[in-house]
């Protein structure tokens, strides 16, 4: 889930800069599905519903940000179903504030032996997270062309074994099958023209990674990614070294570093998008932790010297 990491972050926040983190740290879900069963104690924690209504809801899902985000396919009864992760509007929540949310899905979607899925007040879900730009979501496989429009339909808590969630739920037009599908809104299709083209040339990752003193290896390990400009004259690159995931620059005989990610994580899998920040692709990625389980999203932009992680996945990219 994403802003478990919040709880954590003493320790691992080192792991990613300013974005949330879909976490799965073992004892931490534990300890919230286990509190999860006392809450009538907490509610004045929070604040009544008043006068909250499905007015805020709607104001937030269409604000002008865009948001970019892999999308997972829901189980359940419904074929057509997909949802994002949120984020907490709160992020100094503590763990007993973050516990106290779960009194508020209180009404049972689906379960079976591996998941619950409560559906979250309508009223109250603005006042806790991130909804912006969320009405509407454009959906691209895994080789970024677009395949369907998906609508909101609320806000569920997704209770898994180890990796508890409060997940967006979208309607999607067409079934989703496969992995590795992401979703950006408020996008005109009509604007979308691709003129780069991007490879997984493990013969361009060796050269990178020989310019960075790191070593090769495997295809799978170092997950290399390159993205060429419409006149083929530079490369920006992703790929993974020993110890943390790198982007690079490649110009000639030019070569630059624009992103480090922190260290002890890697890119589990990139896009480069269509969209720009300063002439400069934006790149989606999906990061872990080797070892641990812990997995997270980020929206990468670049700032006019590097990459920077946009926060809550949400930029305003170039016209």
């Amino acid at each position: 889930m994403r802003d478990l990491g919040i709880f954590v972050k003493n320790t691992i926040s080192n792991y990613k800069n300013n974005s949330s983190m879909r976490t799965t740290v073992l004892i931490l879900s534990i300890f919230i599905l286990g509190v999860g069963c006392s809450r009538k104690d907490q509610s004045k924690t929070f604040a009544k519903e008043g006068k909250d209504s499905l007015i805020s809801i709607n104001n937030n899902l269409k604000d002008t940000a865009p948001f970019v985000g892999f999308i997972e396919k829901c189980i359940g009864p419904s074929a057509n179903e997909v949802y994002v992760e949120l984020y907490l509007l709160n992020e100094k929540m503590n763990l007993s504030e973050y516990d106290g949310l779960i009194q508020f899905a209180d009404s049972l979607i689906y379960r079976n032996e591996e998941i619950d899925r409560y559906k979250f007040r309508d009223t109250l879900a603005s006042k806790y997270f991130d909804l912006r730009a969320l009405s509407n979501l454009r959906i691209f496989d895994e080789k970024s062309d677009f395949y369907c429009n998906a609508k909101f339909l609320h806000v569920e808590y997704l209770r898994k074994n180890i990796e508890p969630a409060y997940i967006a739920v979208f309607k999607t037009e067409k079934t989703i099958n496969k992995s590795g599908y992401f979703a950006v809104s408020n996008i005109d299709l009509n604007q979308i023209q691709v003129y780069d083209s991007v490879t997984t040339d493990p013969f361009l990752t060796r050269v990178i990674l020989g310019k960075l003193n790191e070593s090769y290896l495997s295809d799978s390990d170092n997950n290399g990614i390159h993205w060429y400009d419409l006149k083929g004259a530079a490369v920006l690159s992703t790929v993974n070294g020993q110890d943390c995931g790198f982007i690079t620059q490649l110009m000639g005989n030019d070569f630059n570093i624009l992103y480090k990610s922190p260290v002890g994580t890697n890119f589990a899998e990139t896009r480069f998008l269509w969209f720009t920040s300063n002439k400069f692709p934006c790149i989606l990625s999906r990061n872990f932790v080797p070892n641990s389980g812990i997995i997270f999203e980020n929206l990468l932009f670049f700032n006019g010297k590097k990459y920077t992680v946009a926060h809550h996945q949400r930029i305003k990219y170039d016209p």
